[in-house]
């Protein structure tokens, strides 16, 4: 397939683009307009990067990149939707997150059992599938926190910020761990230290944490 190359270098300027604009709503202070500016480039980045994620998933036979995809597209919608809600009332949308966070954790449990005990073939460019083992976790905690919202009817308060700011970290956390986890070659070898490629990664996780522990114990509802 010819277009696949321009697609594939189209995919790493996204996820490059997606990074940076992440970073910077990061760092900048928050709900400033730069901010928002910031993260203007990284929700939209980001919604790129999943579709043309999906479109190499199917024309690369990849099975593990496609969950990546849409597990990293779940987080961007619903972490955007927390804050750009107009009511605080449980609707349809966050019904439909629930089901479609519920389901890949299923679906990737299932694939990870049989995959495993049945030998089942898998790219050589992908995880094995106890590797998928990591959806699983993930969506199952995710599920239990949608449904808790959904049994309460309302998102009030600090928990839109909070279910905005860590699900966004957390995609951030993916598109920073691919870049610099699994496309590391296109940076200056100079550039390739453990140090450099880690402290990323490591700063993403100290940032969403930190936030959390502040909503947590610091910040009055």
């Amino acid at each position: 397939m010819t277009e696949l190359p321009v697609v594939a270098q189209l995919h790493l300027v996204i996820g490059t683009l997606a990074v940076v604009g992440g970073f910077l709503a990061m760092l900048l202070p928050k709900g400033k307009t730069l901010h928002k500016f910031a993260g203007k480039i990284f929700f939209y980045s980001m919604l790129g990067l999943c579709f043309s994620g999906v479109y190499l998933t199917f024309a690369r036979s990849l099975q593990f990149t496609f969950f990546l995809a849409i597990f990293s597209l779940y987080l961007l919608l619903t972490g955007w939707y927390a804050v750009a809600r107009r009511s605080n009332k449980v609707n349809f949308i966050d019904k439909l997150g629930f089901y479609v966070i519920s389901t890949i954790g299923i679906t990737t449990l299932i694939l990870s059992v049989l995959g495993w005990s049945l030998n089942w073939y898998y790219p050589i460019s992908e995880p094995s599938y106890p590797s998928y083992l990591i959806f699983v976790v993930s969506s199952a905690f995710i599920a239990y926190w949608d449904y808790q919202m959904l049994t309460a009817k309302v998102l009030i308060g600090t928990k839109r910020l909070v279910r905005h700011l860590w699900r966004m970290y957390f995609a951030l956390f993916i598109a920073t761990t691919i870049f610099f986890g699994g496309n590391s070659h296109v940076l200056p070898e100079e550039l390739r230290t453990e140090l450099i490629l880690t402290a990323p990664i490591v700063t993403v996780l100290l940032f969403m944490f930190g936030w959390l522990l502040y909503f947590r114990y610091f910040k009055k509802t």
